[in-house]
């Protein structure tokens, strides 16, 4: 436990003061209806009633100071002190269980002296009780202190417990035991209970003073007073319960959510009943969330690493052509994929493609879809015969329950073409001499069924031109933020594209624009990009 503040060493002296208040105060108190209701006179009260109100006082409040030193005296040590003699969960017990030890403690001690008091006024002829009337005058004083000594045992209950409270915090309780004796209903119910009994107290003794001629308005208004106490100790209490219940639900609400942060919080224990329990609990729930997340995030880097041997390290450049490709995800795995596969000394196959869904499950089809490709490409055959055998591939994998877009083209370095078919991708770009030539080639994703048939087409080069692949999360790049990039801005974007440079460094500089442009702070989409520039055959 680390070494507390100076407040710390201050809190016993806090104490003491507080039940040195309360109790002239509950002296004042019984003096004020001794005059105001019972008509007492001031020098008679001067002679027995005060003094020993006065020394009752000070020796119940340095009875209560010794009991809190007894009770709560190694947990003063414990906060004074850098090593604690106590488990950090018995001081928080022993502070928990304090305010309820000392209110139930002074109200058996209040009905003592009760008894003592009266019983000497008794003895020593100081109060009659030869009569019905004198007995019933008796009971409506027993009523009016027991009455007093409940408010005080509530005022002391909430005044300690609230400071209490900010030293229990210091201790960052996280977990509770499992413990059913303390319960908020309970204290709930005892408070209602006290309420009523300090109301109905108020209203037996000032009914007779109607008989006096008090007015209705005189007559009502001291019940009317103990009635706001008593409903304002349980309302200042179901608000504190309030408070801690909707951080509960506030951080409950977050961890639906999926936000990171919250896995990380830690919400206070500040009692030991069913909020308190409940607490516990959801901390104890974050805690092996962020356990399983943990897990779960080692697996997808994991999973990341794979994916990304699985992507091609070098492409190929030769002097006809150089190639550049660039796979962003936007989580730790992601459903874009891309090859260059060479088929031979002079033919490439290069293919892009994008999975149904995103996280986990698109990866592993990406993976699958990726070393399907490999296969079914070493088997040869046009564009068309290869999205087949892929297709073909994939649905006995996921039987349409998931499918990726796909695009193949074989490039052909002796006959300077480039043969195309495309698996309900985005149709790609054919660049020349500044202008954008649609290559419209479209048919259903692979996986969705087992028999489609796919077909491709051919051009031929020309110097300088330049063929581009991409994913959707490009044209949606920026949607988050409500400045979604479109078809029109990126073929802008493209069309300022030169023959003259090398494939890598146009495609890094085209990315670089569309990220200044879109000032998204994470991706929402996965976004893939392969250009080929063609220089002509030498």
């Amino acid at each position: 436990m680390r070494r507390s503040s100076n407040k710390a060493d201050l809190l016993p002296l806090r104490l003491f003061g507080a039940y040195i208040a309360v109790f002239i105060g509950g002296t004042l108190f019984i003096t004020i209806n001794n005059l105001v209701i019972h008509g007492i006179a001031f020098e008679q009260l001067l002679k027995f009633n005060i003094p020993f109100l006065i020394i009752s006082d000070i020796f119940l409040a340095f009875l209560l100071y010794a009991i809190t030193y007894w009770r709560l005296g190694a947990v003063f040590r414990s906060f004074r002190r850098l090593g604690a003699d106590l488990p950090k969960q018995v001081v928080f017990e022993k502070l928990m269980r304090f305010p309820g030890e000392l209110s139930g403690g002074m109200i058996l001690l209040a009905l003592a002296f009760i008894a003592l008091h009266h019983g000497i006024e008794i003895v020593s002829l100081q109060r009659r009780v030869d009569s019905w009337e004198h007995v019933v005058h008796l009971a409506q004083s027993v009523l009016s202190e027991v009455s007093l000594a409940l408010i005080l045992a509530v005022l002391l209950f909430v005044m300690t417990r609230r400071w209490l409270r900010s030293y229990a915090a210091r201790l960052a309780m996280d977990k509770l035991p499992a413990n059913r004796k303390h319960s908020a209903v309970r204290l709930l119910t005892l408070g209602a209970i006290i309420g009523f009994i300090i109301t109905f107290s108020a209203a037996i003794r000032i009914l007779p003073k109607a008989e006096e001629g008090w007015s209705a308005m005189s007559i009502l208004g001291l019940p009317a007073l103990y009635a706001v106490f008593s409903t304002s100790i349980l309302a200042f209490y179901a608000l504190e319960l309030r408070k801690e219940l909707r951080l509960l639900i506030d951080g409950l609400r977050k961890l639906a959510d999926g936000e990171k942060s919250s896995l990380h919080r830690t919400f206070p224990v500040l009692s030991v009943h069913e909020v308190g329990r409940l607490a516990s609990a959801v901390n104890e729930i974050q805690t092996r969330i962020g356990q399983s997340y943990l897990e779960v995030e080692r697996q997808l880097r994991l999973a990341y690493a794979v994916q990304q041997k699985l992507l091609p390290k070098r492409l190929a450049v030769t002097p006809e052509f150089d190639i550049a490709a660039s796979c962003q995800q936007c989580h730790e795995v992601g459903g874009d994929w891309y090859d260059v596969i060479p088929l031979g000394e002079h033919r490439y196959c290069i293919a892009i493609g994008d999975v149904s869904g995103k996280g986990m499950p698109a990866a592993l089809l990406m993976s699958a879809a990726m070393t399907g490709l490999r296969t079914v490409v070493a088997q040869g055959g046009t564009a068309g015969d290869m999205l087949g055998r892929l297709n073909l591939y994939m649905y006995q994998m996921t039987r349409g329950r998931m499918y990726t877009t796909a695009g193949l083209a074989i490039l052909d370095v002796s006959a300077a073409s480039l043969e195309y078919a495309a698996a309900g991708h985005l149709d790609p770009y054919w660049i020349r001499q500044g202008e954008l030539i649609d290559w419209p080639c479209s048919s259903l994703p692979l996986g969705m069924f087992p028999d489609t048939a796919y077909h491709g087409a051919s051009r031929a080069w020309a110097p300088g031109d330049m063929f581009l692949l991409y994913t959707d999360g490009i044209i949606e790049s920026g949607q988050a933020a409500g400045d979604m990039l479109g078809f029109e801005r990126w073929e802008q974007e493209l069309r300022r594209l030169s023959p003259e440079r090398h494939a890598e460094d146009q495609l890094q500089a085209l990315l670089g624009r569309l990220e200044h442009s879109e000032h998204e702070g994470e991706l929402h989409d996965d976004r893939t990009v392969i250009l080929l520039r063609w220089k002509g055959r030498l």
